[in-house]
């Protein structure tokens, strides 16, 4: 006698129990039924199961999780950051940031500077140190059975705070800002020793690769001052050789006005206007002016 299908003998066996049974085992075979999610590259992931997490660290590919039970019950898949990522930590005047709070750091003169650094991180490489990511970790997002664990999540929990008091700490040794850009260098080199400090200290599961300055500037309004104050040294050192050279020659002085008025001619004759300048000048210099006339100019 020829046996019918797996299908057929569970049709027949129903058709005993009444249509509640049928309805029972097409429940149960199509609980059997796999849902897969994907280990992305440039992440590694880990499965959460109703009594803890599974016993392996999971490379990039697909991982089964099976289908959720009553109540929502079931596997859960959760990533980790794996590559290399540059974290920015700012400090920045109120207005740039989101809690309106001025944390620029400060020099010893008690100017305020705006500083940014950038500090390169990636996972552990290690299975026990990126087990205790998992563990300590809670993932910010998480989305159709699979959350996300990101390096900057792990950095601003185990070592923000820390890194960003050292970084204050050593800012705050510099007399002021053009001290610290004359020891730019160190400066960089203390940075990269302190951020480097704090994630071994903390045992941090990060792998720490360096940290340094990308961006200092003080004070807006000290920046201004100080550029004003170079524009101003630029015009009396113009100044300066001007005297001189009328000194030596006076001369000189007629050229230099006749330089200025060819100057007001030319930007006058760019609108459309005629200028007649009456000059009390009377100096053979004034022929060797260039263009003299071509601008407008005119003598007595």
């Amino acid at each position: 006698m020829k046996m019918p299908s797996k299908g057929k003998r569970i049709a027949i066996w129903a058709g005993v129990g009444g249509a509640a049974l049928v309805v029972t085992i097409m429940y149960a075979v199509s609980s059997c039924s796999s849902s897969f999610a994907n280990v992305p590259p440039g992440y590694v992931g880990k499965v959460l199961t109703p009594r803890g997490w599974g016993p392996r660290i999971l490379e990039p590919g697909q991982v089964d999780l099976g289908k959720l039970g009553n109540g929502g019950i079931g596997n859960s898949l959760v990533l980790l950051e794996g590559v290399t990522t540059t974290v920015r930590e700012k400090f920045q005047e109120a207005a740039a940031n989101d809690d309106k709070v001025d944390d620029r750091v400060l020099t010893k003169d008690g100017v305020p500077l705006t500083l940014t650094i950038y500090i390169r991180l990636t996972a552990p490489g290690d299975e026990r140190r990126r087990n205790l990511v998992f563990e300590q970790m809670t993932p910010a997002t998480s989305k159709d059975r699979v959350s996300i664990i990101t390096i900057q999540d792990v950095f601003d929990r185990f070592a923000k705070m820390d890194v960003r008091n050292r970084i204050r700490a050593i800012a705050a040794s510099y007399d002021n800002y053009k001290s610290l850009y004359a020891d730019f260098y160190g400066a960089n080199e203390r940075i990269n020793a302190a951020v480097g400090a704090v994630l071994k200290e903390n045992d941090v599961p990060l792998s720490f690769q360096n940290a340094g300055i990308s961006n200092a500037k003080p004070d807006q309004k000290v920046w201004d001052a100080e550029n004003e104050k170079v524009a101003a040294q630029a015009r009396a050192d113009a100044m300066n050789i001007i005297s001189s050279a009328i000194s030596a020659d006076p001369n000189n002085l007629t050229t230099l006005k006749w330089q200025y008025l060819q100057k007001i001619a030319e930007i006058a004759a760019t609108n459309g206007t005629k200028v007649i300048i009456i000059s009390d000048t009377d100096s053979p210099s004034v022929a060797q002016v260039p263009a003299a006339t071509s601008a407008g100019l005119g003598g007595p």
